[in-house]
C-alpha cells in the first residue's frame, strides 16, 4: 500500500492512546503524518505492511513513505525526530545507549499496563471525544463509541499490577529482538552521521577550493599593486631630480648674472 504522508497508527480502544494523539496532534501542527487508529484498516491493508491487529493493539507503529516500519519507542522516537525540540531529546537516547534501553523497558510496561492507566486516570474514549477540539473533525477517524463500550464491557473490571518475574519472563525472549533493533537503528544513525561527515567534507572542499582560486586570481593584482608602488618612488625620484636641476640652473644663472 502506497502511502503520500507518513502513517501513524494505534489503538483506538486505548483511552491513554487517543490523549497521546491528541498530543501529537499539538506538536505536529503542520500534518506532517497521518494519524489513525489501526482498526480503521483492513486485515489486507495491514498485512502489506506486514501487520496485523495483534502487533498493532500492543504497540503504536509508524510507516514511512518509503515503506519502513518502526514500532514502539522507535516508532515514538521516528516521530519525535521529525520536530524541534524533541529532535535534541532523541539525539540524546540514541547517543547514550542506556537511555535508549530503558525507554524501550518503559515503553514496554507502560504498554502492557495502559489500560490500567486509562481506566486509573478515567481516560475513556468518550470522555476523550468530548474534550477534543479539532478544526476539522474527520482528521482522525475513532472507532464508534458503541463499539469502544462493548469492548470494554467483555474487558475485566480488575486486573492485577505487572510483577517483576513477569516482567522479566516479558523481557527475556524478547532481549534479542530489541537488541537487533537496537544494532539496526544504530546503522541507520551511522549512516546519517556518515552522510553529514561526507557532506561536510564536500562543503570545506569547495571553501578550499575557492580559496584557492581568490589567492590565484589575486596574485596579479598584488603584482600590479607594487609596481605601482615601484613606479610612484621612480617618479617620486625623478621629481626630485627635476627639483635639483632647477636648483642648478638657478645657481648657474645667478653666477652668470655676477660674471
Amino acid at each position: 500500500m502506497k502511502l503520500e504522508k507518513t502513517l501513524l497508527i494505534y489503538d483506538g480502544d486505548c483511552g491513554i492512546c487517543n490523549e497521546g494523539v491528541r498530543c501529537a496532534q499539538k506538536i505536529d501542527r503542520d500534518q506532517k503524518f497521518k494519524i489513525k487508529p489501526f482498526q480503521n484498516f483492513s486485515s489486507e491493508e495491514l498485512a502489506s505492511w506486514n501487520l496485523n491487529a495483534e502487533k498493532c493493539v500492543h504497540e503504536m507503529k509508524v510507516m514511512s513513505i518509503t515503506g519502513k516500519v518502526y514500532g514502539g519507542a522507535f516508532g515514538l522516537n521516528y516521530f519525535l525526530w521529525q520536530f524541534w525540540p524533541w529532535k535534541i531529546f532523541v539525539f540524546f537516547i540514541y547517543v547514550i545507549p542506556i537511555l535508549l534501553l530503558l525507554e524501550i523497558l518503559g515503553y514496554k510496561l507502560f504498554a502492557k499496563n495502559r489500560h490500567l492507566i486509562s481506566n486509573g486516570w478515567d481516560l475513556s474514549l468518550v470522555s476523550f471525544l468530548q474534550g477534543f477540539h479539532l478544526k476539522k473533525k474527520n482528521e482522525i477517524d475513532f472507532v464508534s463509541i458503541d463499539l469502544y463500550r462493548q469492548k470494554m464491557s467483555d474487558k475485566p473490571k480488575e486486573e492485577k499490577p505487572l510483577t517483576l518475574s513477569q516482567l522479566i519472563g516479558y523481557v527475556e525472549p524478547r532481549f534479542q529482538k530489541i537488541e537487533n533493533e537496537i544494532k539496526e537503528f544504530r546503522a541507520e544513525f551511522n549512516e546519517f552521521r556518515n552522510e553529514t561527515i561526507q557532506r561536510f567534507d564536500d562543503l570545506y572542499k569547495k571553501f578550499e577550493d575557492l580559496r584557492q582560486e581568490y589567492i590565484i586570481a589575486n596574485q596579479p593584482m598584488k603584482r600590479l599593486e607594487k609596481n605601482d608602488e615601484i613606479l610612484g618612488q621612480e617618479i617620486e625620484d625623478l621629481k626630485n631630480k627635476v627639483i635639483k636641476l632647477q636648483q642648478d640652473i638657478e645657481e648657474l644663472e645667478k653666477k652668470s648674472i655676477i660674471h
